[in-house]
């Protein structure tokens, strides 16, 4: 069963403000593939970046309610993708290999683990993996109310309700990522302060991936006061912006 959830649960709609320096220089990485202090595991098929989470989600099956929360991005930045890649650390096309639902202070973000394909920027290699962050995702009601402390706004509810309802947040109406999609994504190191793990990426903002498509090219999607837009790029336009 899915339901709505709308205005009232203020703290609910997200507004995630993407800042990422636009006026200055790319942002400088502290956390360098090469001179990270993280854990680094090495093996034949490339190096391991991957982190853990404490809490993991599995999606919602046919006996839960899903309260859908979508939110809106504001941006900093131009979304142009030339434009995203200059202020990323690395710009990497790979493979997701593995997605984990979870939450850090109240809010869902989806961890996708990423097998590196080609590296555009950056000193990821090819058979590297990496842990990549995005807002959105899965959580379970009982996260949020255990965290916002505001069961009140449920009243109406049983606790078996309760138990059984997950909400849905998702950012600007995207999708959420599949095992086995092939990506470009344009990322950078957690900052300082962050509650997501050390060592983890964050995709810059959702303008900041390139979806590959069977024709070989790959399509970025912005959202725009609710119209998609929907570019195309072929692998060599992209490289050229790299040299």
């Amino acid at each position: 069963m899915r339901g709505n959830l709308f205005a009232g649960f203020g703290h609910f709609m997200v507004l995630c403000l993407i800042l990422t320096g636009c006026s200055g220089q790319p942002p400088v990485s502290s956390q360098d593939p090469v001179s990270s202090d993280a854990p680094i595991f090495h093996s034949l098929e490339g190096r391991d970046y991957t982190v853990s989470v404490e809490k993991a989600f599995p999606p919602p099956d046919t006996h839960t309610e899903v309260l859908e929360v979508p939110s809106k991005a504001q941006y900093a930045c131009p979304l142009d993708f030339e434009e995203q890649m200059r202020i990323s650390d690395s710009v990497v096309r790979g493979e997701v290999t593995d997605i984990t639902f979870t939450c850090f202070q109240g809010i869902a973000w989806i961890k996708a683990d990423i097998r590196i394909t080609g590296s555009l920027k950056g000193s990821f290699a090819e058979n590297d993996r990496v842990s990549v962050f995005m807002l959105g995702g899965y959580i379970p009601l009982q996260e949020h109310i255990a965290y916002y402390n505001d069961g009140f706004r449920f009243h109406d509810m049983s606790e078996e309700q309760i138990e059984k309802t997950v909400l849905k947040e998702t950012v600007d109406g995207e999708d959420f990522l599949s095992i086995g999609q092939d990506l470009i994504l344009c990322i950078v190191p957690t900052i300082d302060g962050s509650p997501l793990p050390e060592g983890a990426y964050e995709r810059v903002s959702p303008a900041g991936q390139l979806t590959a498509e069977e024709n070989g090219r790959f399509v970025q999607r912005i959202w725009d006061e609710g119209t998609v837009i929907r570019k195309s790029y072929s692998y060599e336009e992209i490289e050229k912006w790299i040299q």
